[in-house]
């Protein structure tokens, strides 16, 4: 399990809990001191009986019609079923479960005593943690991709560009040797601070030193986080933080006129030409995007009774609602736990019920639909903020939860969190078939071929590699063997980790939302995956475990035994999205 529970609740403190012989006078009594909207309720063995919460107190209220002295009665008036997961179940399980309508909490259990709370404000804020720095890469190689495509609109002259930065083919002088189809983000960088190219990005990215400096510590952190090397700590993703603002701050370059030339073939770990990607940056940035497709704003107007905006409320399982005026313009937000206050510090001498909404109402907390994703996130993450509302010329066009921003983020990242999971099961077998740094050397200079001053040693190294390069060492024909008990048929595993490294490239450079056919293709690989590993692993390899077979190849030569996966590699998936 590549995140467990025990990750997410790490460091937090302990949740406050009440016993199930508790009056809801009590309950309120630590839900509004402490700022929160649920509490686990003990049995009287300690055990976890339910859940007493905001909308199980109003519920009740509402159902009885306002006709209950609600601070008199026992929680187990108000209970509400419990969902528990351990600390040892894994993230994916409780994003699934949050996702749930009507519900909003788990409990969290290290042998059977509650640990943790977790909602999807929790969540959010993890993700964000967690995946953050890949936001602000996506900002950043957008930027650079548009300002290559401005720089050099035509076909002509983006040729002409590669070829000063990257010199020409041998075969055809008019072309560079590297780069016409596909640009690394490492190339992007290189194009655009080669001495011949750099004017024509200077008024954009300069002066050149800053520049070229502050793009090497990016591409360090980058590749560290794109590979799965490792998370980068405070100070990196404060680089890319700064990287990202900094090239939003400066100017554009034109637009370009000409049209880029056409895509050509996927090849591996590698992103696409320079082009225009007219509002690419909005595919995780734009809250306009992240609004796409939802159903219009539900909101009540100043003059509705807390009765019908609490009927409101229950029936769509929100937990707070908009107030507009008689314009449409937002006055502010009545949630759930400002009429609890309201009842809970008059002793429930007033009926809620008589009264209209302004006697609740609070200053609402508001995005414009321009705004990035980041600025939603942080205002969410704030202290008592439990929604955020998205204004467009002043009014209000969506609202943004926990809830809602815990969905986002499952659907941004759940690809990279499955292709990360097949990357990791990739490198524990290959550690398995060869334990020890000679074995390893050996495998990899048949996959890759020797170095050119040392023989000794393999091109490419082994623990520095892509997805692709796994592949080639675990496919290679010598290799195999040692793979084939758990990862074979050899067809079999060939195309389904094709699949994985395809729809990788599109995530981690940032082409677009995944398909279903693509996400259905991670599931699969890794289900697979996981279950053909499970079997105790292969014999490894020890020294040079080819024995007498034929000698490792010459630098610059094929590789020894024959590698059906190159093949594969560059020819269409019939049965995928991803050509």
């Amino acid at each position: 399990m590549l995140y467990s529970l025990e990750q997410v609740v790490t460091g937090r403190k302990a949740p406050i809990c009440i016993q199930s012989d508790a009056t809801v006078l009590d309950a309120l009594h630590l839900m509004i001191g402490h700022h929160i909207g649920q509490l686990p309720v003990l049995a009287a063995d300690g055990q976890v009986s339910g859940l007493i919460s905001q909308q199980g107190i109003l519920t009740t209220y509402f159902t009885a019609n306002g006709k209950v002295a609600l601070l008199d009665l026992p929680v187990s008036h108000c209970l509400d079923p419990v969902t528990t997961l351990t600390t040892d179940d894994d993230l994916m399980t409780a994003i699934e479960l949050l996702r749930t309508r009507g519900r909003y909490a788990l409990v969290i259990l290290r042998e059977s005593a509650p640990v943790a709370i977790l909602t999807g404000k929790d969540m959010s804020y993890f993700f964000r943690s967690l995946f953050g720095g890949l936001l602000f890469l996506e900002q950043i190689e957008v930027i650079l991709r548009d300002a290559i495509a401005a720089a050099f609109p035509s076909a002509d002259a983006r040729r002409a560009a590669l070829v000063a930065a990257f010199g020409s083919s041998p075969a055809d002088k008019s072309k560079p040797t590297r780069g016409e189809r596909y640009l690394t983000f490492t190339d992007q960088i290189y194009l655009i601070q080669d001495n011949d190219n750099w004017p024509a990005f200077a008024p954009q990215f300069g002066p050149r030193d800053f520049f070229v400096s502050m793009m090497n510590q990016t591409r360090q952190v980058r590749n560290r986080i794109a590979h799965f090397n490792g998370r980068p700590d405070s100070l990196q993703l404060d680089t890319l933080r700064r990287m990202a603002a900094w090239l939003a701050g400066r100017p554009s370059l034109p637009a370009p006129d000409a049209a880029p030339a056409p895509d050509a073939a996927p090849v591996p770990d590698a992103a696409p030409a320079p082009g225009p990607t007219a509002d690419a940056a909005s595919r995780t940035s734009s809250l306009e995007s992240l609004l796409a497709g939802r159903r219009p704003l539900v909101g009540v107007g100043r003059q509705a009774t807390l009765r019908e905006a609490l009927q409101v409320m229950l029936e769509n399982g929100f937990a707070q609602v908009p107030v507009l005026d008689q314009d449409g313009l937002l006055s502010g937000v009545l949630t759930l736990t400002a009429i609890l206050r309201l009842y809970y510090h008059t002793e429930g001498a007033v009926d809620l019920f008589d009264l209209d909404v302004t006697h609740c109402l609070e200053p609402a907390v508001t995005v414009d639909v321009s705004d990035d994703l980041f600025r939603a996130v942080d205002s969410l993450a704030t202290p008592r903020v439990s929604a955020v509302f998205v204004l467009a010329e002043g009014r209000p066009v969506g609202i943004l939860t926990g809830k809602d921003m815990t969905a986002f983020f499952r659907a941004l990242f759940e690809g990279i969190i499955l292709v990360e999971r097949v990357e990791t099961i990739l490198n524990e077998q290959i550690s398995q078939a060869f334990p020890s740094e000679e074995a390893l050397n050996a495998a990899a200079i048949l996959a890759y071929g020797a170095d050119r001053k040392d023989p000794s040693r393999p091109q490419r190294h082994p623990h520095r590699v892509s997805l692709a390069d796994k592949m080639v060492l675990i496919c290679e024909g010598h290799n195999w063997p040692l793979f084939e008990p758990a990862l074979g048929p050899r067809e079999a595993f060939m195309h389904l980790m094709e699949r994985v490294r395809r729809v990788r490239n599109n995530v981690m450079h940032f082409r677009g939302d995944l398909g279903a056919l693509e996400r259905d293709a991670l599931d699969q690989a890794y289900s697979w995956l996981l279950h053909r590993t499970q079997t105790p692993p292969p014999p490894a390899a020890t020294g040079n475990h080819h024995g007498q077979q034929e000698p490792p190849p010459a630098s610059g030569a094929s590789p020894v035994g024959g590698n059906p996966y190159f093949m594969l590699m560059q020819r269409p998936l019939r049965t995928s999205v991803l050509t």
